[in-house]
């Protein structure tokens, strides 16, 4: 009796150890609740594995990991296409100026070159779609 008493209580010491070290890693708090740590699942399993390898809570951590990296790609994917966009129109807007101070801007040159603009933008917005 006496024997199992003493395995049990250098059993606790070093759970306490453990606990101990763990809070010292990972900063202090203000309550510790031993009661949120035993789970239905930790039978006999000691208090720092429940802690260190939760791989409920690791699979959520790398799950929100990776949708916060493809929302970043995302993101960065359409400002690029934003800038491709502002880039094509700085292109038309050129090549319309040039072709208005070549041919002397007529009214009806003007109108002709606006129809084939939208005429190119919508070949264009045709084909994004068809990549998408």
């Amino acid at each position: 009796m006496n024997a199992e008493l003493k395995t049990q209580m250098e059993e606790l010491k070093q759970e306490g150890q453990q606990l101990i070290l763990m809070l010292n890693r990972h900063g202090p708090t203000s309550t510790v609740r031993t009661d949120s740590i035993k789970t239905p699942d930790s039978e006999g399993k000691p208090l720092l594995e429940q802690l260190e390898k939760n791989p409920k809570r690791e699979e959520k951590e790398e799950e929100e990991e990776e949708e916060e990296e493809e929302e970043e790609e995302e993101e960065e994917e359409e400002e690029e296409e934003e800038e491709r966009r502002r880039r094509r129109r700085r292109r038309r807007r050129r090549r319309r100026r040039r072709r208005r101070r070549r041919r002397g801007g007529g009214e009806e040159e003007e109108e002709e070159e606006e129809e084939e603009e939208e005429e190119e933008e919508e070949r264009h917005k045709q084909n994004k779609t068809r990549k998408s």
